[in-house]
């Protein structure tokens, strides 16, 4: 089988042994360190004997931050040969949960900072996204109504259901002043 191709993002190299490589910015900061477009930042390590690919993005919380999201996404689906279908699938599920943090997460847009790293591990996608805003387990909230008319439901629901609904594991764990929501989505 072919190794994947490296992934058009700025900032990223080849580096032998390895299916991909973070080479440092003008800054001399490794690109997840770094912010403005094109900072998504890809990697690969060896775990074990098992090759694991990923990356992991730094966010400010702002909502204009969501397109260096879908950059990094699309980076990940075309350098893992996932299909369009997937690859939207993870953009979506991933820009609702970060637009929902930014927006009602913290008190003012700005000045904080959100991780989101996704990383396949053989069959197996796995997302985190940490945070410091306000405490919430978004798994805690209630079905949204689907069989009533849509002018009679109550508002808010359906962003969560449409996680569950794509991916196959959520989880949500309180780290100390700290959110951390996982999402797994098997590929078999």
């Amino acid at each position: 089988m072919r190794p994947n191709p490296a992934p058009q993002v700025p900032g990223f190299r080849k580096v032998p042994g390895r299916a991909y490589g973070l080479k440092r910015g003008r800054t001399g900061r490794h690109l997840s360190e770094q912010r403005g477009p094109g900072a998504a930042a890809m990697a690969a390590w060896h775990a074990g004997d098992a090759m694991q690919s990923g990356f992991s993005l730094r966010l400010e919380n702002r909502l204009v931050e969501l397109d260096r999201l879908a950059a990094a996404v699309e980076a990940f689906g075309e350098a893992e040969q996932l299909s369009p279908k997937l690859t939207y699938q993870i953009g979506l599920v991933l820009d609702e949960l970060l637009t929902n943090t930014i927006v009602y997460g913290y008190p003012e847009e700005g000045g904080q900072e959100i991780t989101v790293a996704m990383k396949r591990e053989g069959g197996l996608l796995r997302f985190e996204i940490t945070d410091a805003a306000a405490p919430f387990d978004p798994l805690s909230a209630r079905p949204p109504d689907l069989c009533s008319p849509a002018g009679e439901r109550r508002i808010g629901g359906l962003g969560i259901h449409l996680v569950r609904s794509l991916m196959d594991r959520v989880a949500y764990e309180r780290v100390g002043n700290g959110n951390s929501l996982i999402l797994e989505k098997d590929l078999g």
